[in-house]
């Protein structure tokens, strides 16, 4: 039933190639039964010289000298079959004009239009990242003019998202690493006062500040201990107590109140020194907490 099967199929392919069926080494058809010198049990005997019994004109074609015996060559013919009939898209030629190449990618798979394109959806953006949107519809127009494929454009667009997302990422942690030097080195420097200090800081902004402004403390300014001592000062001066007159409720820096208790122990005519004095018991507390500010406890 085999033979029945596989006879007329190569008796159809070996004169493609050249080559006769079960043919022995004197030429003989091969149905004596005689040892046919190493046959493998397939009609296929492997030999150095096999080209020997094609055409003429074949049998040194450059193409044939990887292969060992008739039974390799026939094995490539019948695959190269499986290829004949697929569709093939030429390349435009050096000189190819716009309209060639778009009709190259339109073959290749590229969408209609540009917003044809399909961005994933299961990209997750971090808290606190705007995508901009005018940035991905100029992406699609791109790549659209570029020819890129479905597939092309949702590849690029996660490498380029992952990206964008990693600098994210990278820029929010040094700058919540910088807030929390700036924070330490002011709770340093103003002691008991930094709420206090920060808080009118806060407030010369809002009644100063416009949007621009305001865009550029945000975007890392604002956490320079320099700049939030600018604005602590900037507020104070325009508030109603002024550092020579601050009210009990209000809490000094430390180098405030040491300056506040240095001038409070050279004034020798004063309450403080003066048992019998009204105020005496309020300068001696206020000299008590003006030690506190200006050495708070560590």
């Amino acid at each position: 039933m085999f033979w029945d099967t596989i006879t007329p199929i190569l008796g159809y392919v070996m004169p493609l190639l050249g080559l006769s069926f079960f043919q022995d080494d004197d030429g003989g058809d091969g149905d004596d039964g005689g040892d046919d010198g190493g046959d493998d049990g397939g009609g296929f005997t492997p030999s150095a010289s096999w080209r020997s019994e094609l055409p003429e004109d074949i049998r040194n074609h450059p193409a044939l000298e990887k292969y060992q015996n008739s039974a390799e060559a026939i094995k490539a013919f019948v695959a190269a079959q499986k290829l004949i009939g697929r569709d093939k898209i030429p390349l435009p030629p050096k000189d190819a004009t716009e309209e060639d190449w778009n009709e190259v990618y339109t073959r290749l798979g590229r969408p209609e239009k540009p917003q044809d394109y399909m961005i994933p959806q299961d990209v997750k953006i971090p808290q606190g990242m705007e995508l901009d949107n005018e940035i991905v519809e100029g992406f699609k127009q791109a790549a659209h003019k570029s020819g890129l494929t479905p597939k092309q454009v949702e590849g690029l667009y996660r490498w380029y998202m992952d990206q964008n997302i990693s600098r994210f990422n990278t820029v929010n942690t040094a700058q919540t690493e910088l807030m929390k030097k700036s924070e330490n080195a002011l709770r340093t420097e103003w002691g008991a006062a930094y709420d206090s200090k920060l808080a009118i800081a806060k407030k010369a902004v809002k009644s100063f500040a416009d949007e621009g402004m305001i865009e550029v403390l945000e975007s890392g300014l604002g956490n320079n201990p320099s700049v939030i001592k600018f604005l602590a000062k900037v507020g104070d001066a325009l508030s109603e107590d002024t550092i020579s007159g601050k009210g009990r409720g209000l809490t000094l820096t430390p180098s405030e109140a040491i300056a506040a208790i240095s001038e409070m122990e050279g004034d020798l005519k004063g309450p403080l020194y003066d048992e019998r004095h009204p105020e005496h018991k309020a300068a001696v507390e206020k000299k008590d907490a003006l030690y506190k500010m200006a050495y708070p406890a560590r």
